[in-house]
């Protein structure tokens, strides 16, 4: 039996390189304008906070015709306004996850519907 996630809905997220940028946050409470750190100029990949299910992401991998989910352990870090930065080995950049995972188990066949 698979899961059904609602593409249009709020089920599917993806994980997106983002760079970090606080310069002009600085800026307004120093009053002055300050070079960004290298590590503040380096894209860093990060999720909507949505797709957090305790220390795991669930992404859903496509193979041939049956899309499944696998559990990711995840490292957050940075809030980057709407995002949250993260890290866990083999998630990249284009990766779908499954925003408010529920009752998901790892290899679990799952039904992306697209409206």
């Amino acid at each position: 039996a698979g899961h059904e996630l609602d593409q249009s809905a709020q089920h599917l997220g993806l994980a997106s390189e983002r760079r970090y940028r606080r310069q002009r946050e600085r800026e307004q409470l120093v009053g002055e304008r300050t070079r960004p750190s290298d590590a503040e100029q380096q894209p860093v990949l990060a999720v909507n906070p949505k797709a957090l299910d305790g220390g795991r992401l669930w992404r859903i991998v496509k193979q041939g015709e049956v899309e499944t989910v696998q559990a990711l352990a995840v490292k957050s870090g940075r809030k980057l306004g709407e995002w949250l930065e993260v890290s866990a080995e083999g998630l990249k950049s284009g990766d779908r996850l499954v925003l408010e995972p529920k009752d998901l188990r790892e290899g679990q066949k799952v039904k992306v519907a697209s409206k």
